[in-house]
């Protein structure tokens, strides 16, 4: 069985990938291509599974190269799961929001119905879908009412999903996925926002958590037990809509409160609205709200009724809501103070004040014009950027080396690339499988003797490979 996974350097890529591949699946993924060549959460997976996974460098918004990646792949199931999903963004930036979540996912199902109709697709719905609900709690037939420019792409694509799968007999599923969250979650979501921020207060910071709405209401699972259900999906005789969820809702107020008891502190809540804090035992602020984190306009109240998806799938969320929160604090706490799994800045560790041999000037990591503090949360993503603890954090991204990837010779890659002629100047080894493949040349072979030489067919720089 193979499987393509779109957004897989993301959070639910990365637990997918590691679900399939514990299934025995052949994994590709869609990576977009970026200077610094930066994984996401794949350089989080232990060196064994990454070996194991084939990378196609491209993006989703570039209908030529979507086309290609699934008629050389011919996946059995494609997991579409590349969006721009960060609710607050598409405020902002909506038109970027509607490229990649709309005609992205159109890109995925032509490619599917002209190339490769036999595939399985799943769409990554959400439950800002519902937006303002006109029911609780929410199933499949309740109303959508999106409220942000990120749940329109998002139904955009449903429908999209929906009318193939009418039209052109496509096996496509939709999942309705209620928030759920993760110790990869991106910094700039709130729940991950409120573990780090924590994290980094147990460890004797001073400076506050400033959040937004505290009093949203929101269904929170965790991300490893949902892509169960994603998988789920695919295996059954006919398509159909699921929404997955835990059926239990809980404030931002409740998620901090519970945060800050895993990590020993307890807090209580003092004011009302822009004025309530919470306030430590000894009477120290450790969260303020700040109007910035306000959306224009507010989605909550949101509570999944996920009884056909236990009925049809036999899916039901195996992590509580304390047990979540637990694994998302004691895990930035870990890495806190450890740094480990956490892609590290040069001259510190993410969520270090660095001192001694690492320290610059006044305290201050080498190479960085910010604060310390400022590296707390770990850069996930081909930016380098993102929103936490009230501010947006920079951090300059390291090259990350590539492990040897499955049916590639050993010499092969950015390191020694002199001895497989084959590896484009600066081209890591997984990339040159996924190029390869997109470009339609034969696979490369672990050699027997001899080895491989590169020529150049038409396209220019492209090798092809053959035996000497």
């Amino acid at each position: 069985m193979k499987a393509l996974i779109t957004g897989i350097t993301g959070q639910d890529g990365y637990f997918l990938t590691q679900l399939l591949l514990s299934k025995g699946y052949e994994v590709y993924g869609v990576v977009r291509r970026n200077s610094a060549r930066n994984l996401g959460t794949l350089q989080l997976l232990p060196e064994e599974l990454r070996k194991e996974v084939g990378l196609l460098e491209g993006d989703v918004t570039d209908a030529a190269f979507v086309d290609r990646a699934v008629s050389q792949v011919k996946p059995d199931e494609l997991y579409h799961l590349a969006a721009q999903s960060f609710v607050a963004y598409s405020f902002a930036n909506p038109s970027s929001t509607y490229d990649i979540n709309i005609g992205g996912t159109l890109n995925v199902v032509n490619a599917i119905r002209d190339s490769s109709p036999r595939t399985k697709l799943y769409f990554a719905g959400t439950s800002e879908l519902f937006g303002k609900p006109e029911a609780v709690p929410q199933n499949e037939s309740t109303p959508f009412r999106p409220r942000s420019p990120y749940g329109v792409s998002k139904l955009a694509g449903f429908w999209t999903v929906k009318v193939y799968r009418e039209a052109y007999n496509v096996f496509a599923s939709n999942g309705i996925l209620f928030n759920h969250e993760s110790e990869v979650r991106g910094p700039e979501f709130v729940t991950r926002k409120i573990s780090l921020g924590v994290a980094r207060i147990a460890k004797g910071s001073s400076e506050p958590l400033v959040l937004g709405n505290l009093s949203a209401v929101k269904d929170w699972g965790y991300a490893k037990d949902y892509v169960e259900g994603m998988w789920a999906m695919l295996q059954q005789e006919k398509p159909d809509d699921f929404v997955l969820g835990t059926g239990e809702a809980h404030t931002v107020r409740e998620f901090a409160t519970e945060a800050f008891r895993v990590a020993g502190i307890e807090i209580r809540w003092e004011g009302e609205g822009l004025n309530e804090v919470g306030v430590s035992g000894d009477g120290r602020v450790l969260v303020r709200v700040s109007k910035e984190f306000f959306r224009p306009l507010e989605a909550d109240n949101f509570l999944a009724d996920y009884s056909k998806a236990r009925k049809v799938l036999g899916w039901r969320p195996k992590t509580s809501f304390k047990e979540l929160v637990r694994i998302m604090v004691e895990s930035d706490m870990k890495r806190g103070a450890k740094g480990a799994g956490v892609p590290r800045c040069p001259g510190g560790e993410v969520g270090h004040r660095p001192s001694g041999s690492q320290a610059g000037p006044q305290g201050k990591p080498r190479g960085h014009s910010r604060p310390p503090e400022a590296l707390e949360a770990p850069i996930y993503g081909h930016q380098g950027l993102r929103r936490a603890s009230g501010r947006v954090q920079a951090c300059p991204v390291r090259k990350l080396r590539a492990p040897r990837v499955r049916g590639l010779p050993q010499g092969a890659g950015r390191d020694v690339g002199a001895e497989w002629e084959g590896v484009l100047p600066g081209e890591d080894k997984r990339r040159a499988e996924g190029r390869a493949l997109l470009q339609g040349l034969p696979r490369p072979s672990p050699q027997r003797k001899g080895g491989y030489s590169g020529s150049t067919s038409r396209r220019g720089s492209s090798p092809i490979w053959r035996r000497r």
